[in-house]
């Protein structure tokens, strides 16, 4: 902050100025209270955590105090506690300060709160005294000061039965979590839009893949599936941060002489580098593990993706599937049995044509359960096993939209033929040039190796870029990033930038809001001013995303010749004509994955772009103004001109009708 360090300790936010710009806060510089003054007691557990930047804000937590592992409650306290009024609570504060704001309550060990899904807050919360069982909460952010704080679980006095947010997710005890703390968005890979979770107890790291559904009320609550992830790791895991140079995960490790600890250890520092391919795109689970990729509620079951094929017979055999659930009871007691733990029959487990999903039919499904999916004896295509056979699924509601199969998991891989038009900085220089001039391209490579968009003030496609090689028929991959910020309204400035194919053909690219929000005209996916695309699979600003495009040239007549090699009936034309279009473009989009243009006809060019005519043209990448906090980035785009041979030997597979 502005150059200083701020940090939480037990009863004070406290910010530390480097007074002698040496790099070192130590006595000689400056400690600043930020914040203090909310209540608490001398209790050992009564903790502060975290401190995360939100909503122009300051956010923490605050623990409630114990005895002997219970709740301590005086009798008689506002609150029935040891300290009325704020035990067990989410704060915040302005960011320079003051203004202390009481946003949350009901939870007892909020070790570890962060940014997930869609830039929003999680906070996990540790079993004991009314949990059950460990959790991952979503918190809900009041659009009003005057509306009653959201309330989590832990009941602020003995005989509390006030009803509770549900988690996103239950870590059943012992089986897949002790003490969760913080969680962490994954921007990229195979697990891109997940939450990796740390946990001090259990030790390692958990994968959680979490999904909008609506429930009875009329409420769209989070809810999802948790995943082993990485054991083996040195201390517990407490808490977790993306390194901004080489994009690994680095574990910090803590542990007490208690009972607080993993193996006994107290500390620890790791790195966690990601084993994915980079040019294999941040959909594609090619290179991936063998295991369940996610797993989501559809209206009579769950529809389970894999991250690679599996053997066919297999994957639509519910002999393959053991599915049990059970719910929870809260009591003032520390953690609490199973309740009504049932065995579920597997009806019937349809296959995706590519063999990477099953939809499950179950029986007896009900919501407000924990629903245990292992597989059984299960192998991929090629004969592996699983990394891992488990899976715990949260379903406080039943979706009542089923799931359509996706196109194709993941993106093709690159074919012989190819050509890379960005692939980091020794290969732009020669593949793309620009537009206006044939001059070398002049946008920036960033440290990560990406393409930088030279973003103009004013003037849409000032500083457009081209490949110098001209293409009719072909297949593109391209993956994107476009930051936060801007608007839509105010001439598209979110982070909009585009690719055209032949020059003319425009797919828009812009920081849409993620999935569950409804397809948009012009927005990301669209066919530029023609068509929105059929479904909404943005997985939001500020994280890479990949587009890969069957693109058909427009057929036109030419001096008694039609534009694909054939020829037209004698004396069908005068001696002297202009070119006339037979045929229009047309393409297919795949967006992270998800087919969102199916073979659709494209009747004119798009938006600014130039008119149409016969012949090859280049692909060009838009500079457009934008008020997004930086500019849009590009890596690995590739394109070939046998769209046949870009699937990698596999047919192109289209899905059942989508909904709009």
């Amino acid at each position: 902050m502005n150059g200083a360090l701020v940090v939480t300790q037990r009863g004070e936010i406290t910010r530390l100025v480097d007074t002698s710009a040496d790099g070192i806060y130590d006595h000689a510089d400056r400690y600043e209270c930020l914040a203090s003054g909310w209540p608490q007691s001398a209790n050992y557990h009564e903790f502060t955590f975290n401190m995360v930047p939100y909503k122009d804000r300051l956010w923490f937590s605050t623990s409630v105090p114990l005895r002997g592992g219970l709740t301590n409650y005086v009798p008689g306290t506002d609150g029935d506690f040891t300290t009325s009024n704020g035990p067990g609570s989410v704060w915040s504060i302005a960011r320079n300060g003051g203004d202390l704001q009481r946003e949350a309550r009901g939870f007892r060990t909020p070790n570890g709160m962060g940014r997930g899904i869609a830039g929003d807050l999680f906070v996990c919360d540790n079993q004991g005294s009314w949990m059950p069982a460990s959790r991952l909460n979503h918190l809900e952010i009041r659009t009003s000061r005057d509306q009653p704080l959201p309330f989590y679980g832990h009941q602020e006095t003995r005989s509390g039965t006030e009803r509770a947010e549900p988690p996103v997710v239950w870590f059943p005890h012992g089986e897949i979590g002790n003490s969760p703390s913080e969680p962490v968005l994954v921007h990229d890979g195979p697990h891109r839009g997940q939450m990796y979770v740390g946990d001090v107890t259990y030790g390692g790291v958990t994968r959680v893949y979490a999904e909008r559904i609506t429930g009875s009320d009329g409420m769209a609550r989070y809810q999802g599936a948790v995943f082993p992830m990485s054991q083996g790791i040195e201390a517990g895991v407490n808490r977790m941060a993306w390194g901004p140079e080489d994009g690994a995960l680095y574990l910090g490790g803590v542990g007490s002489n208690g009972n607080w600890n993993h193996q006994g250890h107290t500390f620890g520092l790791e790195r966690l580098a990601p084993a994915w391919d980079g040019h294999a795109g941040p959909d594609a689970a090619r290179g991936a593990t063998f295991e369940m990729l996610r797993v989501q509620s559809t209206p009579k079951g769950f529809m389970i993706t894999f991250t690679q094929p599996v053997d066919a017979a297999m994957l639509v055999d519910p002999a393959h599937y053991e599915v049990k659930s059970w719910r929870y009871e809260p009591t003032e007691q520390y953690g609490g049995p199973k309740v009504d733990v049932r065995p579920h029959q597997v009806t019937s487990a349809a296959a995706s044509p590519d063999s990477r999903q099953s939809r499950l039919e179950i029986a007896d499904l009900a919501p407000g359960r924990v629903y245990a999916i292992t597989l059984k004896n299960m192998k991929s295509a090629d004969g592996t096993e699983p990394w891992s056979t488990n899976a715990w699924y949260t379903l406080n509601a039943i979706s009542k939209k089923d799931i359509a199969f996706e196109h194709f998991v993941g993106s093709p891989l690159p074919t012989a033929d190819a050509l890379w038009l960005y692939d980091g900085a020794a290969s732009h220089a020669s593949a793309m040039q620009m537009a206006k001039d044939g001059a070398p391209c002049d946008w920036k490579v960033e440290p990560d190796g990406s393409l930088a968009v030279h973003t103009p003030k004013d003037g849409i496609g000032e500083f457009d870029i081209v490949s110098r090689a001209a293409f009719e028929d072909c297949f593109v991959h391209l993956e994107w990033l476009s930051p936060a910020g801007g608007n839509v309204k105010d001439g598209q400035r979110n982070g909009n930038s585009g690719i055209k194919l032949m020059e003319r053909y425009e797919v828009q690219i812009m920081n849409s809001a993620a999935a569950p929000e409804p397809p948009r005209f012009n927005e990301a996916g669209s066919v530029y001013r023609q068509k929105a695309p059929d479904v909404n699979a943005s997985t939001g600003a500020d994280t890479w995303q990949s587009y890969d495009i069957w693109f058909t040239a427009p057929r036109w007549e030419i001096e008694g010749d039609v534009a694909d090699g054939t020829s037209t009936p004698s004396g069908a034309l005068s001696t002297k004509h202009a070119p006339r279009k037979l045929k229009n473009a047309r393409m297919t989009v795949v967006w992270n994955g998800v087919l969102v243009q199916d073979d659709v006809e494209v009747k004119d060019k798009t938006g600014l772009s130039g008119v149409e005519a016969p012949g090859p043209a280049r692909i060009l990448l838009q500079s457009h103004p934008s008020d997004a906090e930086g500019p849009v980035r590009f890596r690995n785009v590739w394109v070939t001109a046998s769209p046949s041979a870009s699937s990698n030997g596999q047919a192109l597979i289209r899905s059942p009708a989508l909904p709009r």
